[in-house]
């Protein structure tokens, strides 16, 4: 139940890093690439990292629906994400328009359209309110 985000720059470190990331996993803990697609990116820099998860950088969601090129470019990203057999995530979901877009992908979204960070008190009384068990 415990994910630990990685950001795409400290992968720059990951051949220090692996050993320490692979003992991690085997203790259940989930590997999430944060903040992909800006900064450093790079293929080789995924290639060889078992991810759980990989969360796509807002900058692509922003432009999405008004530019085709980007557009291409997050659903290749979230392509790449789902061959290498990992949770998906795009950060930075604040409209309508932007949700319909990660549904018609099948992946998962973060941002301020669904919430803003809430202090642990209050965040109880908002999941309450809008997932209630049903028994």
């Amino acid at each position: 139940m415990l994910t630990l985000e990685i950001t795409e720059s400290a992968l720059l470190f990951y051949e220090e890093a692996k050993e320490n990331i692979e003992e991690l996993r085997n203790l259940g803990i989930g590997i999430s690439i944060d903040d992909f697609g800006v900064g450093y990116s790079s293929l080789s820099m995924i290639k060889d990292i078992r991810m759980d998860e990989l969360k796509i950088d807002q900058t692509f969601l922003n432009d999405a629906l008004e530019n085709r090129r980007v557009y291409s470019l997050l659903k290749t990203i979230i392509k790449i994400g789902k061959i290498l057999n990992a949770k998906v995530v795009v950060e930075g979901v604040e409209t309508a328009g932007q949700l319909e877009i990660l549904i018609k992908k099948g992946v998962y979204g973060q941002g301020f359209f669904y919430s803003h960070a809430l202090p642990a008190e209050e965040f109880e009384e908002w999941y309450l309110k809008y997932y209630t068990k049903t028994t």
